[in-house]
């Protein structure tokens, strides 16, 4: 099982807002506070490869051996892709980002506002809470799955590119013989 770092460490709805259904038990709340039991929420294939048919919910997890930490199992939620469209799915452990710090994050947000508008509020909020944070490239989903897909798109066009000469080729070779078959012999 792969803990994804640094998406691993998620906050409240970051499964809704990409769209990732919530199979059986609760996402993270604010009742997961750093002070609180440990908590994890795994998606699909974690659950089919470790427990089977059983049910997860409440079972108890370490990723680090029998020293711990220790993790309650408090959700499952639905597989989705992590680098490309084209991998089979994976087992993966979501935990939340008040338990689990991380130093680098991406924000995740669902909005029906521009863009453009969207993206200077958004870094003007993120620059009010931390001025010497850095904010990086702003992406839409369209965008990410577009890099993510490049490589299958441009074996395609090159196929079609060279493709194309190669079928006109072939015709031009297929009559050709045609010709040759048909001419009348010499006497």
């Amino acid at each position: 099982m792969r803990i994804l770092s640094p998406s691993s460490a998620t906050r409240c709805g970051r499964h809704a807002t990409l769209g990732i259904p919530l199979k059986t038990g609760r996402e993270f709340g604010v009742e997961d506070s750093p002070t609180s039991p440990r908590v994890v929420v795994i998606n699909e294939t974690t659950a089919r490869q470790y427990f089977g048919t059983a049910n997860p919910l409440g079972t108890r997890v370490s990723f680090r051996g029998r020293q711990g930490p220790w993790f309650e199992i408090v959700g499952i939620v639905g597989d989705s892709k992590y680098a490309t469209l084209g991998e089979p799915p994976v087992a993966v452990a979501y935990l939340p980002v008040s338990q689990n710090h991380e130093t680098g994050m991406t924000l995740c947000v669902r909005s029906s506002i521009p863009l453009a508008t969207l993206t200077a509020s958004l870094r003007r909020e993120i620059q009010a809470l931390e001025p010497n944070l850095p904010v990086p490239d702003v992406a839409t989903m369209t965008e990410t799955v577009g890099t993510s897909s490049y490589a299958a798109r441009m074996g395609a066009w090159l196929i079609a590119l060279f493709g194309g000469p190669a079928l006109l080729l072939a015709a031009i070779g297929v009559y050709g013989g045609a010709l040759v078959l048909h001419r009348a012999p010499h006497t």
